[in-house]
């Protein structure tokens, strides 16, 4: 079965809202705090080498194919050059940031 999770970005605050199709999330310290986000991302149901949920928006380094911008597009999850390859070598691939944020803080 596939997770169908969300995240949105709050543009004020300058991080991500995390919920499911049932709007569940953990508990927030500003319950409203989703009316101030944007632009909505879906999981892909992927992890990268490192157990990171791979999301839309995410910026992902692959071993060979090099940095690649992940979007949502005719009915699914694509990277910018359009390589398939791609998700299955997900041992290759590290999640290294977002649109909003250019590197992770790891």
């Amino acid at each position: 079965m596939r997770e169908i999770k969300f995240r949105a970005w709050n543009k004020k605050n300058k991080y991500f809202y995390y919920f499911d199709v049932g709007f569940n999330s953990p508990p927030l310290d500003h319950k409203y705090e989703i009316v101030d986000c944007q632009d909505i991302q879906q999981f892909t149901g992927l992890k990268d080498k490192n157990g990171e949920e791979i999301y839309e928006g995410d910026i992902l380094k692959h071993e060979n194919l090099g940095i690649q911008i992940v979007s949502f597009n005719k009915g699914c999850f694509v990277v910018e050059n359009g390589d398939t390859d791609l998700w299955d070598n997900l041992e290759c691939i590290e999640v290294i940031g977002n649109i909003y944020k250019k590197t992770t803080t790891k």
